[in-house]
């Protein structure tokens, strides 16, 4: 470089320097401004085939996710229906943990018909409309492994193929009885109730059961499931019930009929060790003995614990004018959108923004928590108020909780109407530390 050059080059940089300053980050040609990374989504499930009877769960991977983000997902596909899982439905919603992952699982029912081979589909959305597609998984397929019965069957169940429990608290499995042919009047059953000891534990006297309808012969027995027959591994005790009778007169009662209710202590509920919550079980029904001339139809209710409760601004309190407020608010729908739900209501150290409280209240709606009548509604002037009544305690105890709020479809209406069932459900929904 010749001298002249040098000049030159010394020049331009100090006119550089004189133009943006030492201090200055001077734009270049084709630099492009720094954004926030977009999302991705990555749906993995644990087996690319499931039989009838066996459990599948997907986990749904991301990046740039906020931890405590709802998602919603949907399953469909060729054959696919709410029937073909023990949980009996198809939609629901999950939250992103610390660690950005979320788990579905599901039981896929053994429902005895011949169908053939099922594909399984699941899509997760930001919505529970489900307009805004994130990911889709096609890869499972679902083996068909029923049979058509070829006798009458005897079935055991119970009303909600899902219960949502408290954890370190009581859940409660109330049994109803069933035939397909309608016959009331047979010899009897031997049911087994197989159950996971490491996170339910039947708890009262006579082994957790209570109301076992009448036989000439009763017993009830807690045994280890040596012979796993009902294919679950996971589940490694059975409560046997047994009913005998030598007149055919079993149950005796108009069908579907209570037989039983067993309860259950969770306080040793385990916790998934990627996630920290407690973690979902199931319970499956077969039999040892039934009745001559009939097959048994198995079947299985889940567990799932309950998420959803009333400190809906997670300030760790639970009030009226709070939290109740904010409750029969969104039950009102749009009138209350936005920032109109949490207006004088949310706590000065609430934990969840409005948009969260929104979305957490929603699952509450979905997942039928705040049904509190069980009329399979739930509602602003019926569910919502006797929601905020409770919670401002005295002033509506005994009838005053449900007088012109609870449904004429509800089981507790009446007369007189059951309130104490109602409040013993909304008591239900307080937080419990786990």
């Amino acid at each position: 470089m010749t001298a002249a050059e040098v000049g030159k080059s010394i020049r331009g940089v100090v006119s550089y320097l004189d133009g943006y300053g030492t201090n200055e980050v001077v734009p270049t040609a084709g630099s492009a401004s720094i954004t926030d990374p977009s999302p991705t989504y990555t749906l993995t499930p644990s087996a690319t085939s499931v039989n009838e009877g066996g459990s599948i769960t997907y986990t749904l991977t991301t990046t740039n996710v906020a931890s405590g983000t709802s998602l919603y997902y949907q399953f469909s596909g060729t054959g696919i229906t709410a029937a073909d899982f023990s949980s009996a439905t198809t939609i629901g919603t999950e939250v992103v943990g610390s660690n950005g992952q979320l788990t579905i699982s599901r039981t896929l029912t053994v429902d005895k018909t011949t169908e053939g081979t099922e594909n399984l589909i699941l899509k997760i959305f930001t919505d529970s409309a489900a307009t805004t597609p994130l990911a889709t998984n096609t890869a499972v397929t679902v083996n068909d492994t029923s049979l058509i019965p070829s006798m009458p069957t005897q079935k055991v169940y119970t009303e909600k193929p899902e219960i949502s429990y408290k954890p370190t608290g009581i859940a409660a499995l109330p049994l109803l009885y069933t035939t397909s042919t309608g016959d009331a009047y047979l010899s009897g059953l031997t049911l087994n109730i197989h159950y996971n000891s490491s996170i339910l534990t039947p708890t009262g006297s006579n082994n957790g059961v209570s109301g076992q309808v009448d036989a000439a012969i009763t017993k009830v027995k807690v045994l280890p499931d040596i012979s796993n027959s009902d294919g679950d591994p996971l589940t490694d005790k059975i409560v046997q019930l047994l009913w005998a009778t030598f007149d055919n007169s079993f149950p005796n009662k108009t069908l579907p009929a209570a037989v039983a209710s067993v309860t259950f202590d969770t306080s040793a509920t385990k916790k998934d060790a990627v996630t920290g919550q407690p973690l979902t079980t199931t319970v499956r029904y077969t039999s040892s003995e039934t009745a001559a001339g009939y097959d048994f139809l198995t079947g299985s209710t889940t567990f799932k614990a309950q998420n959803f409760n009333l400190d809906v601004d997670g300030d760790g309190k639970v009030t009226a004018l709070g939290d109740g407020l904010m409750v029969i608010r969104k039950l009102f729908g749009a009138a209350f959108s936005g920032d109109e739900l949490t207006y004088k209501a949310i706590s000065p150290n609430a934990t969840r923004t409005t948009a969260e409280i929104h979305d957490f209240i929603q699952e509450g709606i979905d997942s039928w928590m705040l049904d509190v009548d069980k009329d399979g509604k739930t509602t602003a002037l019926g569910d919502g108020l006797m929601v905020i009544r409770h919670l401002f305690g005295a002033a509506f105890e005994g009838s005053d909780l449900t007088n012109k709020a609870i449904s004429p479809s509800s089981p507790y209406f009446g007369p007189p109407a059951d309130f104490a069932s109602v409040a013993f459900n909304i008591d239900a929904l307080r937080p419990t530390l786990f």
